[in-house]
């Protein structure tokens, strides 16, 4: 029946994965010519490096999510200081102008001032509350103006300074992480894994731990992913101390780094869990 076929397909998987592991494990050893024992030191440290760089990783991951933020926020503000900023300079040039107006009426009306008809007087009299009229919205104007644009370039400080801070933590968590990532380059080295970037291979275990979070019966070992990551992407050919062991170049669309490789390495862990057919 249909179960009976799932239960030989997830057989089949579970003795696959299997297979390559013991394969995988097998190639390390011959490849560093120790045994087992040998390598019982040296193997204790790969662990806790790996439990370093994914701490590290994580954290410059959180460290760019908050800069990315702190930028967006800067970039508002950046935009709203500029926007305040045109519109003081555009408020200042028609206080300006009111006053020069209103400047000009002033003179005209003290030359004028014992030789104008009547009517005229009226009429400058006028012109002149007019102007005092006009003047004073400019001058109030230019005055919101100026307030506003005194707080946008405050929030442009705090925001920037908060930019600062937040590339300072995201700076430090790329230089730990860098650190993280060479010890534990150098402890798949010292086991044997010549040619496996820790980076890679911190992306096959989480490839592998989250296929099986989706299908607790699937069970693929990250040694698989790592084969076919081997095999398919020279584990994202690398730009650390591994880059000479490793292809220089790939086909459009493939991985061009091992931090690139979760987009492919993903896809395939599911696949290969959510297999309805023989996976031979």
């Amino acid at each position: 029946g249909s179960g009976n076929r799932r239960g030989r397909r997830r057989a089949g998987r579970r003795w696959l994965a299997a297979t390559m592991a013991m394969v995988m494990t097998a190639t390390v050893l011959a490849g560093s010519g120790t045994t087992v024992d040998a390598q019982e030191r040296p193997a204790e440290a790969v662990a806790p490096a790996m439990d370093r760089l994914t701490a590290a990783v994580d954290a410059v991951v959180a460290a760019e999510g908050v800069r990315n933020a702190a930028q967006e926020r800067h970039d508002g503000a950046a935009a709203s200081e500029h926007a305040a900023r045109a519109s003081a300079e555009g408020a200042r040039s028609v206080f300006t102008e009111q006053r020069r107006l209103y400047g000009s009426l002033g003179a005209a009306s003290y030359v004028r001032h014992g030789a104008a008809s009547a009517r005229d007087h009226q009429v400058m009299v006028a012109a002149l509350a007019g102007g005092k009229s006009l003047l004073e919205e400019a001058t109030s104007a230019l005055g919101e103006a100026e307030v506003a644009l005194e707080s946008a370039a405050e929030v442009l400080v705090t925001t920037t300074a908060a930019f600062d801070q937040a590339e300072e933590v995201r700076r430090l968590a790329e230089e730990e992480r860098t650190s993280a990532e060479e010890a534990a380059d150098a402890s798949l080295f010292a086991v044997g894994a010549t040619d496996l970037p820790a980076i890679a291979y911190l992306t096959y275990r989480r490839a592998a731990e989250d296929a099986n979070a989706a299908d607790p019966t699937c069970r693929l070992p990250a040694a698989v992913l790592a084969a076919m990551g081997r095999v398919r992407w020279s584990h994202g050919r690398p730009t650390g101390p591994t880059a000479d062991l490793v292809a220089a170049s790939g086909a459009p669309g493939e991985p061009t780094g091992a931090y690139a490789l979760s987009d492919v390495v993903a896809p395939v862990a599911a696949a290969l869990c959510g297999q309805d057919g023989s996976l031979d």
